[in-house]
Order: structure tokens, then C-alpha cells, then sequence
């Protein structure tokens, strides 16, 4: 069967055990590990707006990794359930959990296609996934299946890459002009997302929107933005991330 393009990410993963990192973050954050991660500030800031009192409440992370914003969670109270479509990264996930002697379900699963026996959920936090699902209709389908797991008074929150004006594309990748940014492989064989552009095989990778878009996009799926903020990297030709708080939209 065919691979899907975010399923490209399996591969870093086990580079990241191979060199005996912890987390994603620490490939671009010299000063990242397991417990400072870059979504951590915004965390603890909707945490703080929810009140002490997280006894029963149940948290999904979405696109876990190796599950540093999972643990952070169950350490503070919440019953947590984090997914994955990479298995060397939930692998790492239930590692880390062990070590701190925390009860997390990570699972290997695909946001896009969830299984049963999931949800509801107080808290959903999308760490990093949504800018990995290049098509519109992936994203469609797993903001979708967000609001359905979402508890009509639970609070959704998301950071991604968005575009700024000084963003610098490096070598191996290309971006076109609905922000979808191409990544150049050499062998498109199990792909059948892959397109050739100047004799060069190349894989949608990542979609950077500007965030206006991305607003806009939560708003058409059901959530309401109710805060955001955009935040530059320490390389600030790298794409900016915009973190949004949305409350879903109810009848």
C-alpha cells in the first residue's frame, strides 16, 4: 500500500534515537529537551486559564512524538491519550512515560482515520501535526475528527508553521504558490503523492498558510479562535508558528 507523505517522518524518528535525542524540538532548539519544549509556555498558559482542579479531566495530544506535551499533562493531572503515525516515536513515547513513572495511552494511529474508543476530551493540543497534512482535504479531515472528540466545552489548541516575508526555503525543498512546501527524495517508488519537478522527485511535505488562512480554516470547521499569537523561531528564516486557543462552535 502506498505511503502517505506524513508517514515520511518515521525516518527522522529513528535518526533522533540514533543520536540519543529526546524530542524534535532539540533538532533546531539548542536549548530544547524533553521537559522544555517549545509548545510548554503555551500550555502552561491555557492550563492557568482552566483552574487547578483537573481531577477526571482527559487530554489528546495529536501528533505526540516522542510525548513530551502528553507527560507534561499527565503530570498535572489530566488522563491522557497521545497518537501518532510514526511507531519509532510512540515507541520513545512509552520510554519517557515509564521513566517518570506516568500512565499515558500513546497509540499509533492516524488522526485522519481514527479508530474507535477514543474520546471525549477536556483538552486536545495539536503538537505539530496540522502542518503536516499538505492537502486540504487531510486537514479537513482531521479538524474534523478533532471537533467530534472535542467536549462542547473543551478547548482546542494548536501550533503550526505559518508564512512570513523573510521566510528562507533551503536547498532540498520547493514551495509553491498555495503554500504547499515540497521536499526532494530520492526514490518515489513508495509514494504515490510524489511529483517530479525538474528532472527531481519531490513529496508534499509540510502547508505553510499565512495565519489569516489558518484562521480562517478553524473557523469553517467549527472551532472559534478565541486567542492567537505568532511567534518567531531563533532562526527567523525558518517558517514563524502561530499558536491558537479555539473553543468549539456550538448550536
Amino acid at each position: 500500500m502506498p505511503r502517505k507523505h506524513y508517514q515520511h517522518d518515521e525516518a527522522v524518528y529513528r535518526q533522533l534515537q540514533h543520536e540519543g535525542k529526546t524530542s524534535w524540538d532539540e533538532q533546531s532548539d539548542p536549548s530544547a529537551n524533553f521537559e522544555n519544549f517549545v509548545l510548554r509556555p503555551f500550555v502552561e498558559q491555557t492550563l492557568a486559564l482552566s483552574g487547578p482542579d483537573r481531577q477526571g479531566r482527559r487530554a489528546l495530544e495529536v501528533g505526540c512524538g516522542t510525548g513530551p506535551v502528553s507527560c507534561f499533562l499527565a503530570a498535572h493531572g489530566f488522563t491522557v491519550d497521545g497518537i501518532d503515525i510514526s511507531a519509532s516515536a510512540i515507541a520513545m513515547a512509552h520510554r519517557h512515560a515509564d521513566m517518570r513513572q506516568l500512565q499515558v495511552r500513546f497509540v499509533v494511529a492516524d488522526i485522519c482515520n481514527m479508530p474507535p474508543g477514543f474520546g471525549p476530551y477536556d483538552l486536545i493540543v495539536d503538537g505539530h501535526c496540522l502542518h503536516c497534512l499538505a492537502h486540504n482535504a487531510s486537514r479537513q479531515r482531521a479538524l474534523a475528527a478533532i471537533r467530534l472528540l472535542l467536549k462542547d466545552a473543551g478547548v482546542f489548541i494548536v501550533e503550526m508553521m505559518v508564512w512570513h516575508d523573510k521566510l528562507r526555503i533551503g536547498q532540498r525543498y520547493r514551495i509553491d504558490d498555495d503554500g504547499m512546501l515540497w521536499l526532494r527524495i530520492d526514490d518515489a517508488q513508495d509514494y504515490d503523492e510524489a511529483a517530479r519537478f525538474s528532472g527531481q522527485w519531490y513529496l508534499p511535505h509540510r502547508r505553510i498558510l499565512q495565519p489569516a488562512q489558518v484562521l480562517e480554516e478553524l473557523r469553517q470547521t467549527g472551532f472559534d479562535p478565541v486567542h492567537h499569537e505568532v511567534v518567531p523561531q531563533i532562526d527567523q528564516s525558518k517558517p514563524h508558528l502561530l499558536r491558537v486557543r479555539c473553543v468549539p462552535v456550538t448550536t
